[in-house]
């Protein structure tokens, strides 16, 4: 077990970190893609997961206008909203964010937008854990790019070594050894 007691800040990832929300955001996509004239399998989404949506965007249907993206982005969070049953939490990491919060700043770093992030956190009861979060809606560039964590950081008044980081997807962990932070890869 890693000794946290080091570390002034604590930060977590959302998507298949706190919760197992692959599924969900899956079934969200297939069928918001779908309403833009756009198939895609979730195996093909798979293959994605952990990036926000204008870089899944680039990368499922490169020639998607501005518009069609932006009512791409409004089908996905009608759609989200209406798979949170089929989400799970990470109850033991749950417990460690609770019992830590007392004793670290807590930040959460996601590039879910906005919205669908403060959507599930709310459903789920977690928003009043976090000392601050970071969506893609709050950053230039998206995970694989430090840019969410260290905002975290700069805005809890930690250093990179102070920070540990709660990470499941490939971009996340690139972007935690980018930012010089520590981490600790979760599998759900």
């Amino acid at each position: 077990m890693y000794d946290i007691s080091h570390k002034k800040c604590l930060i977590f990832d959302l998507d298949g970190t706190l919760a197992a929300t692959e599924r969900a955001n899956a079934l969200a996509y297939i069928h918001a893609f779908s309403d833009m004239g756009v198939e895609i399998t979730e195996e093909e989404y798979e293959q994605y997961f952990g990036l926000g949506t204008p870089e899944l965007i680039k990368e499922l249907a490169p020639d998607m206008t501005e518009q069609e993206a932006l009512n791409l982005r409004k089908l996905k969070t009608e759609y989200y909203k209406k798979t949170f049953q089929s989400i799970k939490l990470n109850r033991p990491l749950i417990q460690l964010l609770k019992s830590a919060m007392h004793t670290h700043s807590i930040g959460l770093a996601t590039m879910g937008s906005k919205k669908n992030a403060m959507s599930l956190l709310d459903h789920f009861g977690l928003t009043d854990y976090f000392d601050y979060i970071v969506t893609r809606d709050d950053v230039e560039k998206a995970k694989p790019d430090p840019e969410c964590f260290l905002k975290v950081a700069t805005h809890l008044g930690a250093m990179p070594e102070d920070c540990l980081v709660f990470e499941d997807s490939t971009f996340g962990i690139e972007a935690a050894v980018n930012a010089d932070m520590d981490y600790i890869k979760i599998e759900m």
